[in-house]
């Protein structure tokens, strides 16, 4: 009796290649993955020769090994050799060798390896890479960074495990709940917020991506360290108490906050004039993450606008736990070489984006009617202006359209002025341009508003 198994095919974007992937385990072979990159155009009598070779040869590497083990001599080559047919089938018949890999490999075709079947399963969901930060502390939320294909990430399925000592898996009730290894589930959710009861254990967590029908195969990642007692109550949390509840109806809550660019914080200058008085390990951004995420999560605020957001951090962090917390964000990035910027998230339940837009605020000066006077004001003062001009300050607008109450409109202007202490004249002109800029998006929405 055959049993049906997977054997994934990847077509490569703007390759003309294919990647086939499957499990096979053999009398002389423990199970293993099998991988082969071949062209599509490739005629598949020349891709199964091929296939076959390279699992016999793994055969025989392994039965060299045993032998090796037992202070044989090597085995012949012949000796490992044994009955090994593939073919492809379609409704129980082969088909023809003479395809192209690309018009062979398809879903309503299994693949035949000796009595083992497997059922072909075209860009699969995949898992390409999952890991734990290296800092995980009680109290606060934990995630995978995970790159998909093929899926995204509300589509898979996450399992968190803490492992446990012999002594505690005998004390445990649930018995279904132990896995293999002494590891106990704790959570099925993209994150987790490590209890007090899991300090001082590892944490795993696997991803079994998904898409529609198609299931890809599981992937796993363990943490390095150990997690970490948490360091007591924030302050925030007191604020948090005022903000245990999204707001109802016809009201929303906002909140602005600069989270600090890693770029800024892992640097020499950060630890030595920056922040001097703060230890080096508390400017970590696997450490800051932690705090910031908590904390913007507990305001349960419907309007997020942020500074200093690291591209990554956008992408890889705020993201994937914003969302899964039902808000979505919009990015833009300074000028210059700089790779942090501005975001705003929005609660979609709450809010609908109309338009969205983002400027350097020196090309702005420079281009834009509306800022013609900040333009020659700073005409008067040439070093003036020629400080202003440098700088790479953005602006992002943002026009939303409320769902609770349909017709009213906010716009929002999220900005991160100059920071040097002594330059308050170019931070009270970028402040001047900004609302000049918003002023004019105001008036030219309204107008629109008037003839509808």
């Amino acid at each position: 009796m055959s049993r049906s198994e997977k054997v994934f095919v990847k077509h490569i974007e703007d390759e003309k290649k294919m990647k086939i992937l499957f499990n096979l385990a053999l009398p002389d072979l423990p199970e293993r993955t099998f991988t082969f990159l071949r062209s599509k155009e490739e005629k598949l009598e020349v891709t199964l020769s091929r296939m076959k070779l390279k699992i016999l040869e793994a055969v025989s590497k392994n039965l060299n090994k045993r032998k090796k083990k037992k202070n044989s001599e090597t085995v012949d080559e012949h000796d490992s050799q044994f009955p090994l047919n593939l073919s492809l089938l379609k409704d129980g018949e082969s088909i023809d060798n003479e395809l192209m890999n690309m018009n062979a490999w398809t879903e309503n075709v299994q693949l035949k390896i000796n009595d083992r079947v497997y059922d072909i399963v075209e860009n699969p969901p995949s898992v390409l890479h999952l890991s734990l930060p290296k800092n995980i502390m009680s109290g606060f939320p934990v995630y995978p960074k995970v790159e998909l294909e093929y899926c995204s990430k509300e589509q898979c399925d996450f399992i968190w495990y803490k492992n446990i000592s012999k002594s505690e898996k005998s004390s445990v009730n649930k018995t279904a709940n132990i896995q293999c290894e002494n590891w106990l589930i704790l959570s099925e959710n993209y994150f987790y917020v490590a209890k007090k009861t899991d300090v001082g254990c590892k944490l795993k967590v696997s991803c079994v991506p998904k898409n529609g029908e198609k299931i890809g195969t599981e992937e796993i990642a363990v943490s390095t360290g150990l997690i970490q007692a948490g360091p007591g109550n924030c302050p925030f949390e007191r604020r948090h108490e005022f903000t245990k509840n999204v707001t109802g109806p016809g009201m929303f809550r906002c909140v602005s906050y600069n989270i600090l660019a890693d770029l800024y914080a892992d640097s020499e200058i950060a630890r030595t004039e920056f922040f001097p008085y703060c230890p080096a390990e508390f400017l970590m951004l696997d450490y800051r993450r932690q705090l910031y995420l908590k904390e913007i999560i507990g305001y349960n605020a419907d309007i997020i606008c942020l500074q200093e957001v690291d591209r990554k951090v956008f992408y890889d962090d705020l993201v994937p736990v914003l969302t899964s917390a039902g808000l979505d964000g919009i990015y833009s990035e300074k000028g210059g070489q700089v790779v942090e910027g501005l975001s705003l998230f929005y609660r979609t339940s709450k809010f609908r984006v109309l338009e969205a837009q983002s400027k350097i605020l020196s090309n702005a000066v420079a281009n834009e009617p509306v800022l013609k006077p900040i333009q020659d004001k700073l005409a008067e003062n040439e070093k003036l202006k020629e400080r202003f001009m440098k700088r790479t300050t953005a602006i992002q607008a943002v026009l939303f359209e409320s769902t609770d109450v349909p017709q009213k409109r906010i716009l929002v202007g999220n900005t991160h002025l100059y920071f040097r202490p002594n330059r308050s004249n170019i931070r009270l002109l970028q402040a001047a341009a900004c609302l000049m800029y918003l002023e004019n998006l105001l008036l030219k929405y309204q107008k629109e508003i008037r003839k509808k």
